[in-house]
């Protein structure tokens, strides 16, 4: 048998000022901050896609975790 192998990963993250931050780096503000920034992204991309794709809504919502409310984050 040979040598057994490790391999180390680090993620990074692009900050606010556009350098590349190690998450495990992050203040835990700064990581709540990002966490915040990155629902906010997915949420509008998904947004738009199933604006533009209706047919889509309803197998969504068999993923688990999933909750079709009709309802859109932001609008009051």
């Amino acid at each position: 048998m040979g040598k057994k192998q490790e391999y180390t990963c680090v993620s990074y993250v692009r900050m606010p000022d556009g350098n590349l931050c190690a998450l495990s780096d992050m203040t835990p503000e700064d990581r709540a901050a990002w966490r915040e920034r990155t629902i906010a992204r997915v949420n509008a991309a998904l947004g738009t896609y199933l604006t533009a794709h209706p047919e889509e809504i309803e197998p969504l919502s068999h993923c688990q975790g999933v909750t079709v409310t009709g309802e859109v984050p932001g609008d009051a």
